[in-house]
């Protein structure tokens, strides 16, 4: 079981930022920091439902 979840943020050409998690395959896109963010909580509390939630974590 993952303990950490660590998403890496960045920014692309046109503006939009994403959040990508090597270790689970896990992705996130939003038009502004906070919005990418809370996409990327949407996606781990999907992916994790019934299960232990591990620690969420950004990076740039």
């Amino acid at each position: 079981m993952e303990k950490e979840i660590l998403f890496t943020l960045e920014k692309s050409a046109e503006g939009i930022y994403s959040a990508k998690d090597a270790n689970s395959a896990i992705t996130a896109s939003g038009k502004t920091i906070e919005e990418v963010k809370l996409n990327a909580w949407d996606a781990v509390i999907c992916k994790f439902e019934g299960k232990a939630m591990p620690s969420i974590g950004f990076a740039n």
